[in-house]
């Protein structure tokens, strides 16, 4: 991953009422834009776990691919007050790493954690369990 401007994709940001059902086709308008304005990178925002309207998280991947913009995801820390998801999925060493593994399958550039709760030290270590397993040093 290199350096670059990135399109945001969270529904309640647009003014729009929309639900997590009908997701998928503003995605994709999302990922038109950023191939429009050639941004190399497309973040596909909270709850993408439920996406619905004639595809899925995997269709907008696919989709991203094939318009020649690299995806990013976003997470929920799952360590706070906030209940939008993914949930849960990179609390644990082994599901974190079969997260990454299906993400690095998926031809996902990078992620997003969002909501941590505060900034103790178990928190900031959880926070470098991500670097550390970015740079293979785990």
């Amino acid at each position: 991953m290199f350096p670059g401007l990135s399109q945001e994709s969270f529904p309640g940001f647009t003014g729009l009422i929309i639900t997590v059902q009908e997701y998928y086709q503003l995605i994709k308008k999302y990922i038109d834009f950023a191939a429009d304005f050639h941004l190399p990178y497309m973040l596909i925002d909270a709850e993408w776990d439920e996406m619905g309207n004639g595809g899925n998280v995997e269709d907008a991947l696919a989709y991203a691919k094939q318009k020649k913009v690299a995806p990013l995801l976003w997470y929920n820390s799952s360590t706070a007050w906030c209940a939008f998801g993914p949930l849960y999925r990179l609390n644990k060493p082994e599901t974190r790493q079969k997260e990454f593994a299906w993400l690095e399958s998926m031809g996902v550039k990078g992620i997003k954690v969002d909501f941590f709760s505060q900034d103790s030290i178990s928190t900031m270590n959880y926070l470098w369990t991500f670097w550390r397993m970015r740079l293979n040093i785990i």
